[in-house]
């Protein structure tokens, strides 16, 4: 079993198979559990995050999946959904977590620049907020944060034209990116485990 193991895994990484587009990912986790390829569900499974869980987003890969497969990759997909909201309350956090930086805690944010005008202090801009509260951050895999970051804030700057917010970037925009970038890493980087009764 291990000799054909290792030829299929030296025929997959031939082909560069562990490098799907779109829905071919949930087909590739589906073959890779059938065969028992541990490190290449692994991947499989984090490359499926990338992509919707529904009907329309598995498509014709539903065909693949077989016995405890899709059980197993929902329950893994729901664990990095656990890890992605604790981190994501972190990632808000104006006391503790990247946003500090938001926060103004050496002087107030601009009344124009929060949603709460009358005591600023300790408050994150909204733009900063919307942009962590948004649907997409969860999905977004970890090197298309700062673009999302970049368009929010230059909205936001050609709106206000935010001394605040301008200042505040140019002096931690970068450690702030680094921070929520490594935040996103981390979620996805669950440990991918069979549960009982599964295939091992």
């Amino acid at each position: 079993m291990v000799a054909v193991q290792c030829l299929i895994r030296a025929e997959v990484s031939r082909r560069g198979l562990l490098s799907p587009k779109g829905i071919e990912a949930f087909r590739v986790y589906a073959v890779a559990y059938r065969l028992r390829l541990l490190p290449e569900i692994t991947t499989t499974a984090r490359l499926t995050l990338d992509h919707s869980m529904t009907f329309d987003g598995l498509g014709e890969a539903l065909r693949s999946f077989e016995g405890r497969a899709l059980r197993d990759l929902l329950n893994f997909r729901h664990c990095c959904s656990a890890h992605l909201d604790k981190c994501m309350k972190l990632f808000s956090d104006p006391s503790n977590g990247p946003s500090r930086i938001w926060a103004g805690s050496s002087y107030p944010v601009p009344s124009f620049c929060s949603s709460q005008p009358d005591n600023n202090l300790g408050s994150l801009p909204t733009w900063v907020k919307n942009l962590l509260a948004s649907s997409d951050i969860p999905t977004l895999k970890p090197s298309r944060f700062r673009g999302e970051y970049l368009k929010a804030l230059q909205g936001h700057l050609n709106k206000k034209d935010c001394h605040f917010c301008m200042k505040v970037h140019a002096l931690q925009g970068e450690t702030f990116c680094e921070e929520i970038e490594k935040g996103l890493m981390q979620a996805r980087n669950v440990q991918y485990t069979f549960f009982e009764g599964g295939i091992l």
